[in-house]
């Protein structure tokens, strides 16, 4: 069992792996990812995105670098780092959002809880007058 309160670092890779080993099969044409965007504690926003495959900015020049080892190789490792770093990710934002809203929830809680306390001694001491 998964404790959803911890994002496990081991448990981010696997899903990494597997969702790489569906793309690469060809058992998906494209993956997605969405997840809650923290902004403030009031405020989170949805984001839906691209996940699979990585999409390359389209202004950027192309130069051709010397790399050591190989290009290729540099790709492949970095890859499975870039897709595990960006799952994790969106992980933790959702995870913040969720504490977030946890938060403004048991505080608006408790604000009315103050107001009730104060309408019902109200109400007591009119009655407790009447009488």
């Amino acid at each position: 069992m998964i404790d959803v309160k911890k994002v496990d670092q081991a448990f981010v890779d696997m899903m990494a792996n597997q969702l790489m080993e569906l793309y690469l099969n060809g058992e998906y044409d494209k993956i997605h990812i969405s997840y809650t965007h923290f902004k403030s504690a009031v405020k989170q926003e949805i984001i839906f995105e691209d996940f699979l495959p990585i999409k390359t900015p389209e202004d950027v020049e192309y130069i051709d670098y010397l790399c050591e080892p190989d290009r290729i190789n540099i790709v492949e490792s970095l890859i499975p780092r870039y897709i595990s770093t960006k799952i994790y990710y969106a992980l933790l934002e959702s995870q913040t959002c969720e504490h977030a809203a946890r938060m403004s929830s048991m505080e608006n809680a408790t604000s009315n809880c103050g107001e009730m306390v104060k309408y019902l001694t109200l109400v007591y001491n009119r009655e407790d007058r009447k009488a």
